[in-house]
């Protein structure tokens, strides 16, 4: 019975050592991967030279990297400038129906890319009682980001962090 594991082993072992001495080859020496294809089914296997394709196959080969391809047309400047401004307010009372606009701008020589913000403190009971979002967006002139909230319930002062990002702009 010792025999036959001994004869395994020993067949597991060289399997091994062949798979690895086919695989150090490929790619080859130019970096190129050589395929031999089944003419009748499509089937693909990898090989060291595409001399080793039988009749019934045709062979492949393809490099790991590619050609270098032409150069491109220079891109647009990239943006410069850029940071985040932050604020904090603070709404007054409001009343329901009542609208509440902020406008919050750029330092001078710069344009707002985005915005955003977070109530950071809100003295509501759920959530169907937030402000209803009806603006929060750039300005028409790209300076400054504007958020408009219409009150839905009678609100007592609410504190909100409004955020920019900002880039300086062309001449």
């Amino acid at each position: 019975m010792r025999a036959p594991r001994v004869l395994i082993a020993g067949s597991i072992g060289v399997a091994t050592v062949a798979l690895i001495g086919v695989a150090s080859a490929i790619p080859d020496s130019d970096g190129r991967i050589h395929a031999c294809y089944q003419l009748q089914s499509g089937l693909l296997r990898v090989v060291e030279s595409s001399q080793e394709c039988r009749t019934s196959e045709g062979a492949l080969a393809w490099s790991v990297q590619g050609e270098q391809g032409e150069p491109g047309q220079p891109g647009p400047a990239g943006v410069s400038g850029y940071g985040i401004v932050s604020y904090e307010m603070t709404t007054p009372h409001a009343d329901p129906g009542q609208y509440h606009f902020f406008t919050r701008h750029c330092p001078p020589g710069k344009k707002v890319l985005s915005g955003g913000f977070d109530f950071t403190e809100i003295p509501l009971r759920s959530a169907t009682e937030l402000p209803q979002i009806v603006r929060d967006d750039v300005t028409a002139d790209g300076k400054a980001w504007e958020l408009g909230l219409r009150f839905r319930v009678s609100s007592a002062p609410t504190t909100i962090a409004m955020r920019l990002a900002c880039a300086s702009a062309e001449s």
